[in-house]
C-alpha cells in the first residue's frame, strides 16, 4: 500500500480542532494508487484510509478520480453550492 505523509512543523490553530477529512478524501480519490494518508502536527496524527473514505462516501472514493462529474458532485456537497457553478 502507498501512503502520503504530511508533517506540519508548526500549526496556527489547534491541530486537533481541524477537520482534515475533506482534503484527505480528495487526495485519496484523485491519486489512484494512494491507499492512506496521515497528517501529523506535533504528537497528534490524523489518518484516513481509502476504505474508510469509501465507507463515509457510500461509494468507492476512487470514483472521484475517474469521472469529473463525480468529483464535482463531491465538491458541491463539501463546499458552497455556488462554488462550482
Amino acid at each position: 500500500p502507498y501512503g502520503l505523509h504530511i508533517n506540519y512543523s508548526s500549526f496556527i490553530d489547534k491541530f486537533e480542532a481541524y477537520d482534515f477529512s475533506t482534503n484527505a478524501t480528495e487526495f485519496l480519490g484523485l491519486i489512484q494508487n494512494l491507499d492512506y494518508i496521515t497528517i501529523t502536527g506535533g504528537t497528534t496524527t490524523y489518518k484516513l484510509t481509502a476504505d474508510e473514505a469509501s465507507a463515509a462516501l457510500g461509494y468507492d472514493v476512487k470514483e472521484l478520480g475517474k469521472t469529473p462529474e463525480k468529483l464535482v458532485e463531491y465538491l458541491k456537497t463539501v463546499y458552497d453550492e455556488g462554488y462550482m457553478d
